[in-house]
């Protein structure tokens, strides 16, 4: 069997290349908490699009008293300043995406192109007119896909091309995970979708897979190099229900896993969080599905309340559940579920309204909510931010080593030191996952603090030697632990399975 290596781009420089060992390091910081504080959109409305790019958050369009809007508000994260502006026309139902120099919305046919250097709109076409839009990015390519075509900008050149979809479908979901484009399921007149576009942005090339159930209103999420395809509407027969599969790419061996929700639902909230992603409610449910792609296991939990429609954002390293309908169509509360990733703990904070159909962005350490429709059906202008206000120690790094030593670098990217005292262990298995199968090399305590930016290189003697050859490890795991003030920072297990 080969040396672990891992899908990252750290420069390891090997003792022993026969026994070379390679894997990425990344600490969870220690959360202080989350400021809350409101402010107003210029036109109430709900569903608006929202896009950030740089420091700044679009929520545009959606619809006031049934009636489309042309309205534009600006959020500059780097000021808390708003301004307003107005389309070119009204557009709803409005999809928004974010490339690395503008933010595009449309409504299928119209584009309107925000450019945030010069504060300026500019406006193209779609090359037909559609609806049910997946949207997704990559670089300076916008990837807009409906019915049989997918329209793609690219804003380098103020430029647009045409690819075909390989089936014609729309409500298919768009996500783009390493150096790819992934367009999966859909439906077209009654019939559901089991494809999966690809596009390759390295060899511009496009390739298809299938779904291992044709679904469409599934969710989409990427974690560790791992993009989930959860839930969704699929059919039996003459029916149409909700599903439980999941479908797991792994871009690092580009094979094809399969694994199931603990309850079937579609239109799901999803996000990723440290290592996690998490699917949360769906079909009016409060069941929430954790999949750690380090350990490749499921865990649950449940929202305060059953909703969908949910609104979700990650922040740090909480993710933010909010607003949504509930079982008996009422809006979901003036709470907000969170998920911290770091201590595996759910808790609730304020939302300012009850309210559905509420657009949600993040710039920075901010998660913006904005607009919406009330519990009467009364559109909103309330906007809910909410800023971590955690400052943490977040380490990178890597390892190398042979048969009795390694060492270990380490980095401070964070915006706060790495508290003393903390202890470094290298951890090592012949198992698939990192639980019961590792054993502890080595270990070293170190009395100094990591400051930001700092970077230490660290020789940990191994206690036990491997009674395996350390070619032969399916696993290697670096774990970093400080007490500080009575809160642990503790990096997760990360662990490599050999390539």
């Amino acid at each position: 069997m080969s040396a672990p290596q891992v899908n990252a781009p750290l420069l390891i420089q090997p003792l022993e290349p026969r026994a070379q060992l390679s894997a990425a390091l990344v600490s969870t910081p220690t959360p202080i908490g989350l400021d809350h504080i409101t402010a107003s959109l210029s036109v109430p409305r709900f569903s608006p699009a929202a896009a950030t790019v740089g420091s700044k958050v679009i929520f545009a369009g959606g619809a006031a008293a049934d009636t489309p809007s042309n309205a534009a508000d600006i959020y500059d994260s780097s000021t808390g300043q708003w301004s307003a502006s107005i389309l070119a026309q009204a557009i709803f139902p409005a999809t928004a995406v974010a490339v690395d120099s503008a933010a595009l919305f449309t409504d299928g046919d119209l584009v309107e192109i925000y450019n945030p250097k010069t504060a300026h709109w500019t406006t193209s076409h779609l090359s037909k007119v559609h609806g049910n839009l997946a949207a997704a990015t990559i670089g300076d390519l916008a990837f807009f896909a409906s019915v049989d075509v997918v329209d793609i900008y690219d804003a380098s050149t103020n430029h647009w091309s045409t690819a075909p979809l390989s089936q014609t479908r729309d409500t298919a979901k768009a996500i783009a995970a390493g150096n790819k484009i992934f367009i999966a399921g859909g439906q077209h007149l009654g019939q559901i979708s089991d494809a999966v576009d690809i596009y390759d942005a390295t060899t511009h090339q496009w390739s298809t897979a299938e779904l291992s159930e044709p679904r469409s209103h599934l969710a989409a999420v990427a974690v560790g190099g791992k993009v989930n395809f959860a839930g969704g509407s699929t059919r039996k027969g003459i029916f149409i229900s909700d599903s439980t599969r999941v479908d797991i790419y792994d871009t690092t061996t580009a094979r094809w896993s399969t694994a199931r929700l603990t309850s079937p639902r579609r239109n799901i909230a999803a996000v990723a969080v440290g290592t996690k992603a998490i699917f949360a409610g769906g079909s009016s449910s409060d069941a929430v599905d954790i999949y750690d792609s380090v350990t490749n296991r499921w865990s649950t939990a449940r929202l305060s309340s059953a909703r969908k429609g949910l609104a979700a954002a990650v922040v740090g390293n909480k993710a933010i559940f909010a607003a949504g309908l509930t079982l008996n169509a009422s809006n979901g509360g003036n709470t907000a579920d969170v998920y911290n990733a770091s201590t595996n703990r759910w808790s609730q904070i304020r939302f300012n309204n009850p309210r559905n159909l509420v657009a949600v962005a993040t710039a920075g350490n901010q998660a913006i909510f904005a607009g919406g429709a009330g519990i009467e059906g009364e559109q909103t202008s309330n906007v809910d931010i909410y800023t971590d206000t955690a400052r943490s120690a977040s380490l990178s790094g890597s390892i190398a080593g042979g048969s009795h030593a390694a060492y270990v670098t380490i980095t401070n990217t964070g915006d706060a030191a790495l508290a003393a005292p903390y202890v470094l262990t290298v951890y090592a298995s012949t198992g698939v996952v990192a639980d019961s199968n590792a054993v502890v090399l080595g270990q070293v305590h170190l009395p100094h603090a990591l400051g930001k930016g700092e970077s230490i290189r660290i020789k940990v003697d191994f206690n036990r030697p491997p009674t395996t050859p350390p070619g032969s490890y399916n696993l290697l795991a670096v774990a970093v632990t400080s007490n500080h003030r009575g809160a642990v920072f503790a990096s997760k297990l990360h662990a490599f399975k050999a390539l």
